[in-house]
């Protein structure tokens, strides 16, 4: 038995870490933040002055010397996702990476999940619910979207592995890789794959890997998903999801607000109102009856379970109640999907899975 509270151990101290993972580990009673991996603090990013008491250390290797470590938690840059417990999306850069990390994970009797948090988005819930519980009938077109307006490289971007050139940055691995999981959640995994991969940006804009993308997941009934992340979009709402039924629509704008409410209110986990969308934000459900009027009414986003879920829900595997929150086969899927789109985006062509 393991544990209880299990100590946990954060590799990175980025956004990731500070946005996605502490806030979340912090409130959930049956885990403690034990130890972070930083290995240069700033002066206005310096994990030991935020997190008194908890143990820093310098070096991964330091790190795992630790035995009081119970769950270890990479929050690093996409290209160093390779020898992990609970890993960052993406899981890896190849699947031949993810495919002997799972090796690894069996041999060693390891439990292994990755940190695909936008399944627990509460939009992304409330569409969910539509589609079991059959209120759009069958789907015939699914567009997602992750797009913004930001025609420059933010300041200290350019240094970041998000838009430099290098193995697993860039928007397909970044944000691509939620669209992606999620697309596979709701519908499995597709038949063929497009992609096109380019540069919105222009002049000193123009950095590092493609900024933008378009993901076409073609499946064997006809059904078409597509999947969009894109930095010029000067809108005063942008849109997330937009999907087509024989019974209904679903159209939605805005992202979950989990992020913004942590990094631009503030409010962390577990206060009043949080993850609980605005009135404003909530998408708009369109059916057509049988013999009747087509109706358009607004469709109250689920306050459904937050990403503490994730975090909850390993806490019970790792008792050995049930399993991780998501399986590294899944994950492991996305990254054979981003593979294909590389391949196709380059050849051109459209590729079968």
């Amino acid at each position: 038995m393991a544990r209880s509270p299990l100590n946990v151990a954060v590799i990175g101290y980025g956004l990731s870490a500070q946005v996605f993972q502490i806030p979340f580990i912090a409130n959930v009673p049956m885990l403690n933040l034990y130890a972070i991996v930083q290995r240069q603090p700033m002066p206005h990013n310096d994990a030991g002055k935020e997190h008194p008491g908890v143990k820093i250390y310098r070096s991964t290797s330091d790190l795992l010397q630790d035995a009081e470590v119970d769950l270890v938690v990479v929050a690093t840059a996409s290209h160093t996702h390779f020898d992990v417990f609970l890993c960052e999306k993406p899981f890896t850069m190849t699947v031949k990476q993810a495919d002997e990390l799972i090796a690894l994970a069996h041999e060693r009797r390891c439990l292994l999940t990755v940190f695909h948090n936008r399944r627990w988005d509460s939009d992304f819930l409330t569409l969910s619910s539509l589609i079991q519980n059959d209120v759009l009938g069958r789907i015939v077109e699914f567009e997602s979207h992750f797009d913004v307006h930001s025609p420059s490289v933010r300041a200290g971007w350019k240094a970041t592995w998000r838009t430099e050139t290098a193995t697993g940055s860039g928007v397909l691995y970044d944000l691509g890789a939620h669209l992606i999981d999620q697309a596979l959640v709701l519908f499995g995994k597709p038949r063929k794959v497009t992609a096109f991969l380019y540069h919105q940006r222009t002049g000193d804009a123009k950095y590092g890997d493609p900024d933008s993308m378009t993901v076409l997941l073609h499946y064997m009934d006809g059904k078409l998903a597509t999947l969009k992340a894109s930095v010029i979009n000067p809108t005063d709402k942008q849109l997330r999801y937009w999907v087509r039924g024989e019974k209904g629509t679903f159209r939605k704008y805005h992202l979950d607000v989990q992020e913004s409410q942590i990094v631009n209110e503030r409010r962390m986990p577990g206060s009043p109102g949080f993850g609980i969308e605005p009135s404003s934000h909530h998408g708009t459900l369109t059916t057509a009856p049988v013999n009747g009027n087509i109706i358009s009414q607004p469709l109250p986003t689920l306050a459904g379970p937050t990403y503490e879920s994730l975090y909850k829900t390993l806490v019970e595997a790792l008792h050995g109640n049930g399993d991780v929150p998501v399986s590294p086969e899944s994950a492991r899927d996305v990254i054979h999907v981003i593979e294909l789109a590389i391949q196709s985006a380059a050849q051109e062509k459209t590729l079968s899975l």
